[in-house]
């Protein structure tokens, strides 16, 4: 295994599977970020690299599907359109980077 995602709809459980998950995997964990509504989630902030920074948690990911929003491909010397933030980064060795917390997006690649 190379990277783990943990996405599901229980931060909870993401912040646990996290910590678990750091020295089993020979790779990255990463996680997407909790509600900040969140109550009663232990470590909710510990554990796994946090997917597309503290802006885009859970519920703000889901609001904008609901809302129609659609993965889009460009390269990086595009301009990003209004309204869209860049997620991921397909380097030139065909690896695929996830933009996250720590790793911005201009240290992911934009």
């Amino acid at each position: 295994m190379t990277a783990v995602v943990l996405a599901t709809d229980d931060d909870a459980f993401n912040a646990l599977a996290s910590i678990v998950m750091q020295d089993n995997v020979d790779g990255p964990v990463y996680r997407v970020g909790p509600s900040h509504e969140s109550h009663g989630v232990v470590a909710q902030y510990t554990g796994g690299d946090i997917l597309f920074g503290r802006s885009l948690v859970r519920h703000v990911l889901a609001e904008r599907y609901g809302r129609g929003a659609r993965f889009v491909a460009q390269p990086a010397t595009a301009p990003l359109p209004p309204e869209h933030d860049t997620l991921f980064v397909v380097r030139a060795d065909r690896r695929l980077e996830p933009v996250t917390e720590k790793r911005g997006e201009r240290a992911a690649g934009r």
